[in-house]
């Protein structure tokens, strides 16, 4: 992910894509930064996205878990 990026969930709406993308206007001061950070830190996810067995299903049977792809 890009620097200075957040995530923001699909939308099926036009209304909704129009006020995703009106957030590039939002400018983040330097607190906002440190208090997202504080809230979910950049490398706090861990694991897999899915079960061992619906990974090996992914992975060509693997049963790689370890999150390392």
């Amino acid at each position: 992910m890009a620097n200075h990026a957040l995530p923001i969930p699909g939308t099926k709406r036009i209304n909704y894509l129009e006020e995703n993308t009106a957030s590039v206007d939002v400018e983040l001061t330097p607190q906002d930064l440190v208090r997202i950070e504080e809230v979910s830190p950049k490398h706090a996810v861990h694991g897999t996205r899915y079960m061992k067995e619906q990974m090996a299903l992914l992975d060509g049977g693997s049963g790689n878990d370890d999150g390392d792809y």
